[in-house]
């Protein structure tokens, strides 16, 4: 409120009122200048805020707000005593930990990103699977091609390394066609996410590692079934 109202100038012993009659809004004097503080939503700017002597201040309802070093939920039987002695005819409502207020403006925040979590684990099996399902087709059609070179006398170190070689390009390309797909939708994800990165890059190379693992488990064990066969069987592979 003083950044707005006074710029570059003094706040102390300025004067404002509220919007309405003199009679029930008055002039007041600023005596202090407290620090930001956000009230409904966590990530919401903060906004200009007064805070007045409960003498002066207007409205049916009062909030307190109390710090313990112990349990909270233990605190509210004294803190009902406390106010039991002060008025016994001022009921106390919803008392409540600090957390629960937090959590409760993160839930449907919550919600969508547990949805979304949901189908990217549902996409990456989706993925894994796919990419093992596609490349392991490919190498078992090479099965004649690899009873062949067998016949002709290549070492299985080199076939093997030839399939491997040819399906990690694949993978490759596509990890990287992904990382970059994942760069452009950071932005849509930064609007849903509040003090997290929307990058994150140990999650990035744990699922680019998993891609490609399951691109060599894919190689390599149909070319490692293929070699096993004897090359004139392997030749009539259809």
């Amino acid at each position: 409120m003083a950044r707005r109202y006074w710029p570059g100038e003094e706040p102390i012993g300025k004067q404002f009122r509220l919007a309405g009659p003199v009679s029930i809004f008055p002039w007041l004097t600023v005596i202090g200048v407290a620090s930001d503080v956000r009230y409904g939503e966590v990530e919401a700017a903060p906004e200009p805020t007064i805070y007045q002597p409960l003498s002066q201040a207007r409205g049916g309802s009062l909030s307190v707000v109390v710090r313990t070093s112990g349990s909270p939920t233990a605190l509210a039987g004294a803190i009902r005593g406390e106010v039991r002695d002060i008025d016994r005819n001022v009921p106390l409502l919803n008392v409540r930990e600090f957390g629960y207020y937090v959590s409760e403006s993160f839930a449907q925040r919550r919600l969508v990103l547990a949805v979304l979590s949901s189908f990217a684990g549902i996409a990456l099996f989706l993925a894994a699977f796919g990419i093992y399902s596609v490349v392991s087709y490919a190498v078992t059609q090479r099965t004649q091609e690899i009873g062949l070179r067998v016949a002709l006398g290549a070492r299985q170190s080199g076939i093997l390394k030839l399939m491997l070689m040819q399906g990690m390009w694949v993978s490759i390309t596509g990890t990287v066609a992904g990382i970059a797909g994942t760069l452009a939708f950071a932005r849509v994800m930064t609007t849903l996410l509040y003090g997290v990165k929307p990058l994150d890059p140990v999650t990035i190379g744990l699922v680019c590692v998993l891609l490609l693992s399951v691109t060599v488990m894919a190689s390599y064990l149909p070319a490692i079934r293929a070699l096993r066969i004897d090359p004139v069987v392997a030749l009539r592979f259809e």
